[in-house]
């Protein structure tokens, strides 16, 4: 049986969980074949990539707290003008490979591109682009509705969407999907070189935006006593900095405090470890307001003003953060296993 894999390159949360199915799929059925079709990086799969284009997704400002409507309107309608013939090379190539089930998280054209290859598309996703469209080029909604008629199976992840769900045939709800770190603590600790003896509250800066290093500089100098974990690599020297260079989830298993956007792969990691999320407030990102009202349910979150996050003033934000009674409310990151039970089930009724 082959699988194929269309994982939209937008972020890095959409091909960390689809990492985490793949991982379980072929911890299931290890004679499985994976096809992998994304312009995420190659590194975050254990499988080989192979980039093609066939999403959309948002384009985001710089410093990825807003969308650029404009950038994506552009994005958008080159896809969407490209269309018939991405969808006959796609087709081509499933048929080339003799896929059973295309798998999408959550590029639309993987409807259109299943249906001409004959064969179930399973979308796995907790929001659908339409849904972030909408508020934004509400004319493209008619065609990615009738992409979305295409598919066989939403399976839709929490803190989700509950709206612009009708088009798909099935919708059924999945539990979280979360890569969580399986390295003892102090192996990282020691990776980083940092001390058992240091007590330190950690905060880990888990974002892509590049801060100036004077605004690293004020947030070092504001919270002595932390220690501030970040990812840039031209970072000022200060006693209080330290470059991570460890894998992402084993820093989010050493912080106290991750400061980052309300992306799904952070809001599920912190929701599945139970660990505090300090993050700065995004435009146009519309499933951050489901995540900011459901995700205190089960950690303590606190936002930050954008332009606070950006001259490095978390302070004040942090202190209110652990005032804040803890829910120690995690959720089970069972995700993983149930849509890899889910996926095969259908590909096998296919066959």
């Amino acid at each position: 049986m082959t699988l194929a894999f269309y994982i939209s390159g937008h972020g890095y949360g959409h091909a960390v969980r689809m990492a985490e199915v793949i991982r379980h799929l072929a911890a299931l059925q290890p004679q499985l074949e994976i096809s992998i079709r994304t312009t995420a990086p190659a590194h975050l799969f254990q499988h080989p990539t192979h980039p093609a284009e066939f999403d959309a997704g948002a384009i985001e400002s710089p410093d990825t707290l807003s969308i650029d409507p404009a950038a994506t309107l552009a994005r958008l309608q080159s896809i969407l003008a490209a269309k018939p013939a991405i969808v006959a090379r796609e087709a081509a190539h499933l048929q080339s490979i003799r896929a059973t089930a295309l798998i999408a998280d959550i590029p639309f054209l993987a409807g259109d591109i299943a249906h001409a290859a004959r064969i179930p598309a399973i979308g796995i996703s907790n929001f659908t682009w339409d849904w972030i469209y909408e508020l934004f080029h509400p004319a493209v909604l008619p065609q990615i509705g009738e992409s979305h008629s295409r598919f066989h199976t939403l399976l839709q992840l929490p803190f989700g969407q509950s709206t612009r769900l009708e088009a798909f045939p099935r919708v059924e709800p999945a539990p979280l999907i979360a890569k969580v770190s399986r390295r003892p603590p102090e192996e990282t600790l020691a990776a980083l070189g940092i001390p058992p003896t240091d007590a330190r509250p950690r905060i880990f800066l888990g974002m892509r935006a590049r801060l100036s290093p004077q605004a690293l500089l004020t947030a070092a100098d504001s919270l002595p006593g932390h220690l501030i974990l970040h990812l840039q690599p031209d970072a000022p020297h200060h006693p209080n900095l330290l470059r991570a260079t460890t894998n992402f989830q084993d820093t989010v298993a050493i912080s106290s405090v991750i400061l980052s956007k309300l992306g799904y792969g952070i809001v599920s990691e912190c929701a599945a470890t139970g660990t505090d999320l300090l993050y700065p407030l995004r435009t146009g990102f519309r499933e951050d307001e489901i995540a900011a009202a459901q995700l205190p349910q089960h950690v303590r979150t606190q936002p930050l003003n954008p332009n606070d996050f950006l001259s490095g003033h978390w302070s004040e934000a942090i202190e209110t953060l652990r005032c804040q009674p803890s829910p120690a409310n995690p959720i089970p990151p069972t995700g993983a296993a149930h849509c890899a039970a889910r996926i095969l089930a259908i590909a096998a009724a296919a066959n």
